[in-house]
């Protein structure tokens, strides 16, 4: 009996080899931990529930959790030591997620820019603490794990919108071409396309990237469950782009039959969704195949359990967490105190300016140029806009010369340091023109500096689509320039305007912004057109200040001695 006793002590002193310095020590970490991961978390949480791109980013963890069990043999076959390299990421990824906080504090950048750095800080501290815990040779084996993390990280929408107006051009053509060889008859319109019955649109979710995401989430998952080596994973990766757009292709023409035989009930509501599910699930099951075929050669090891205890040699587990905990508890202090400074900073006596006209009131002629149609943003539009208010009116003169004038406008709002409501702000036509099937024409592009129009420039691009050549001439409040994102004058600029923000008081308000679009087709005539518009919006620019668009030359007169 007593030499049952001794050996089950014995073996469970070497399964549980656990000091109770040790054990005090990761409760610090833990605790350190839990609130350090308070802001980063609450970011990405905020994303997955509204951006349904993201909204399988609560699975990731739970399957990270199933993936690093299945490793606990491999890993308990290596030998534990203490990694005392891993405070060098660590420090990083504190420095991340405490930059992504100041950043949305002290900016309110709104989308999903702060968030892609808080949580990829969070990734890599995470990532940090398995390897000084652990140490250098275990936290290589979980690397695939903590790496299938990335996953759960929202990336910023100047990565993505290229990709998704991209996908959406490509499945729009790919449908046409197949309805096409199926006899239906369809004419596409950028991403719009008619048939006989309806117009279809080809969205966001249509296009393949909310697949997309979730098939790269699957393929990482595949691979690391199968331990497909480093070739089988990339091809499984170069796989997840194709399933995606090959399923949406498939759910188009299955909406585009099932529209033309079943009625508009397909194009909303429970069975558009049901739809779209599964094309997900179809993508998945293709991911799936591929991952087994791929996998049917490489070697299965026997699953052996062993004992994650460890070895005489190592050196105690405190000294080490108690630092990365302290380091932790730093980063959330200094996060605390950057929402505390700029909360003391608001001044909540400030009014919101009002003294404007609204633009409904906004004239429907214009010197000889009267309103033939006025129309609004489609749904789509208006959610990724949110303006106040909006005209969109075209204008025609005697001659038969027309314009389509387009004006946003954001009203001024109170605002809170770290509100998590997002604003949205005014954007150049490029994306959105792009997105509805224009090929931008470089030779039309200037910028002109005009005395009717002070303290902007005004923009000209071009653009062509079927054969059709548009101008368009446009000003907003947004800066300047249009500086590509994360390039290194944008950066630059960022970064001044966050460390000036530190001492600045901010304004209790976000001031009114707005968005003025004048556009006309080039037809035959290009240098009557480009007039046409240019004339057109010197004459709407002196009568928008009086809906507190802009301001009148006058103003910016200086005053006679």
């Amino acid at each position: 009996m007593n030499s049952w006793a001794d050996s089950r002590g014995t073996a469970l002193g070497t399964r549980f080899a656990w000091r109770i310095a040790d054990v005090g020590v990761l409760v610090w970490l833990g605790g350190a931990l839990a609130t350090f991961s308070i802001f980063p978390v609450r970011a990405l949480l905020q994303a997955y529930a509204s951006d349904p791109n993201y909204s399988h980013g609560l699975l990731v963890p739970l399957v990270a959790l199933l993936l690093a069990w299945r490793a606990r043999d491999r890993v308990g076959a290596v030998e534990a030591n203490r990694g005392w390299g891993g405070f060098v990421p660590l420090l990083v990824g504190c420095g991340l997620v405490a930059l992504g906080h100041w950043y949305q504090i002290a900016l309110r950048p709104g989308y999903l820019g702060h968030v892609f750095l808080q949580g990829m800080g969070l990734l890599v501290a995470l990532a940090a603490i398995v390897w000084i815990l652990a140490g250098q040779h275990r936290f290589r084996v979980l690397l695939p794990v903590l790496g299938f993390l990335v996953f759960a990280v929202p990336w910023p929408e100047s990565f993505t919108l290229p990709v998704t107006t991209a996908l959406q051009r490509f499945v729009a053509i790919c449908a046409t071409h197949l309805l096409r060889m199926l006899g239906v008859e369809v004419f596409r319109d950028g991403n719009l396309l008619h048939l006989r019955t309806c117009v279809l649109g080809v969205a966001e979710a249509c296009s393949g990237i909310r697949s997309l995401m979730a098939l790269f989430a699957t393929s990482a998952a595949c691979a690391v469950f199968l331990r497909l080596g480093v070739g089988r994973t990339l091809l499984l990766f170069a796989l997840a782009p194709v399933a995606a757009v090959g399923s949406n292709v498939v759910r188009i023409l299955a909406t585009s039959i099932l529209v033309l035989f079943g009625g508009e009930t397909w194009l909303h509501g429970p069975l558009h969704d049901l739809l779209g599910l599964a094309v997900v699930l179809m993508g998945g099951g293709a991911i799936f195949a591929a991952a087994q075929f791929l996998g049917r050669s490489v070697p299965r090891p026997r699953e052996i359990f062993r004992p994650l205890g460890l070895s005489k040699s190592q050196v105690a587990l405190w000294p080490a967490a108690a630092t990365a905990g302290a380091l932790l508890l730093a980063a959330a202090l200094g996060m605390l105190h950057v929402t505390r400074h700029y909360a003391g900073m608001i001044r909540p006596e400030a009014d919101v300016p009002v003294a404007r006209l609204p633009l409904a009131e906004f004239p429907y002629a214009i010197g000889s140029y009267r309103c033939t149609d006025e129309s609004r943003l489609s749904a789509k539009e208006y959610d990724m806009l949110l303006p106040s208010e909006q005209i969109v009116r075209t204008y025609e003169d005697p001659q038969g010369n027309w314009v389509l004038l387009t004006v946003l406008y954001w009203e001024a709002q109170r605002t809170f340091p770290g509100s998590s409501a997002i604003t949205r702000y005014p954007h150049t036509p490029y994306s959105c023109m792009w997105g509805a099937g224009w090929v931008r024409e470089t030779a039309y592009d200037r910028v002109i500096s005009s005395e009717w129009l002070p303290n902007h420039k005004l923009y000209v691009g071009g653009f062509t689509k079927a054969g059709r050549e548009r101008i368009v001439l446009f000003w907003n409040t947004n800066a300047e320039e249009d500086p590509r994102p994360f390039s290194p004058k944008d950066l630059r600029r960022r970064g001044r305007l966050l460390v000036q923000s530190w001492n600045k008081v901010p304004e209790a308000i976000l001031p009114a912004t707005y968005s003025v679009r004048v556009e006309t087709d080039l037809e035959n005539h290009p240098a009557q057109a480009q007039q046409t518009a240019l004339d057109f919006a010197h004459q709407a620019a002196e009568i928008l200040p009086d809906h507190g668009i802009g301001c009148r030359p006058s103003v910016l007169e200086p005053e006679p001695d």
